[in-house]
């Protein structure tokens, strides 16, 4: 959800629910988690974050943490490239490191994320 809300708030900035909901980008975001669509089009269900945990020794039905939670979306975003140029940076030890950030920033050419979910199958 966190990560749902994320992708919404730089879309829409500060939204209500009807706005959300009267967005295009809607249905979008939300068909990166639907848990009834395998592999790429459903880039975060929850089958591809229990198989990629897998990978981070969290097996099906072990809680994940924080950092392995986002160690498997950034798998999964590599993995499937679901949104174009879209990086999920991880931290470790809930420290933000802005300078990681700002080099994520650097290392490729950024498009805004809503012409990216444009490109979303």
């Amino acid at each position: 959800m966190l990560l749902c809300h994320s992708v919404f708030r730089f879309v829409l900035g500060d939204y209500t629910l009807k706005t959300l909901i009267e967005s295009p980008h809607y249905s979008k975001v939300l068909r990166l988690i639907n848990d009834n669509t395998d592999g790429p089009a459903g880039a975060f269900s929850i089958q591809n974050v229990a198989r990629m945990g897998v990978v981070y020794n969290k097996y099906p039905c072990e809680w994940h943490g924080n950092k392995s939670i986002s160690m498997v979306f950034k798998a999964l975003n590599k993995l499937y490239k679901p949104i174009e140029n879209f990086e999920i940076c991880v931290f470790g030890d809930s420290c933000v490191v802005f300078d990681k950030i700002i080099n994520a920033g650097k290392r490729s050419t950024r498009v805004w994320l809503y012409d990216a979910l444009d490109k979303i199958h």
